[in-house]
């Protein structure tokens, strides 16, 4: 499969859900070793899970509704720079799968994705090891929003930084 170059653009709706996790709760076993943990406030940091659904409209990279769920292990630094370090993600394309390794360095494993009505995702990893289930249920729109979140990674044990532009409506909500 050939990709294409970054930028990549996807149209549809994507969530966060971050958490506050005192320092000593990362979990290091999925935190690449050349990084260091990020606190954010005294000793907290911020870890959490994405969640993204996909669907092609002319502009799109991909032709080809998809789906991706990711933990985020914490907040992190190399050197100077900072950003979410995204230990895994479970995907239902080929391309996505084959992107985030070729371009990201971020391990990803193949899932099955159910849509529900509104904002509702349930996902199923390879062997049940993710079983999760969201339902986003949209409280109070805070407006349309351009807001861009910094990752960073490894790749071939080179550092990365990559940038994702989130373009649409941010909403406080109950999970």
């Amino acid at each position: 499969m050939r990709l294409p170059s970054p930028p990549w653009r996807f149209y549809g709706w994507a969530g966060l859900l971050i958490d506050w996790i005192d320092f000593k709760d990362i979990k290091r076993h999925l935190f690449h070793q050349r990084l260091t943990p990020a606190k954010v406030l005294r000793d907290d940091t911020l870890s959490g899970h994405y969640f993204g659904c996909y669907t092609p409209v002319e502009g799109s990279t991909f032709q080809k509704p998809f789906h991706e769920f990711g933990y985020i292990a914490c907040q992190a630094r190399y050197e100077d720079a900072k950003g979410f370090y995204v230990a895994w993600m479970a995907v239902d394309h080929p391309g996505a799968m084959l992107g985030g390794k070729q371009f990201w360095g971020v391990e990803k494993v193949e899932g099955k994705f159910e849509e529900g009505e509104g904002y509702a995702l349930r996902i199923n990893t390879a062997g049940g090891r993710v079983r999760p289930t969201v339902i986003f249920h949209k409280r109070v729109s805070l407006g349309y929003w351009e807001k861009r979140f910094s990752f960073l990674s490894f790749l071939k044990e080179r550092p990365i930084r990559f940038h994702i532009t989130y373009h649409g409506e941010l909403f406080y909500c109950r999970v």
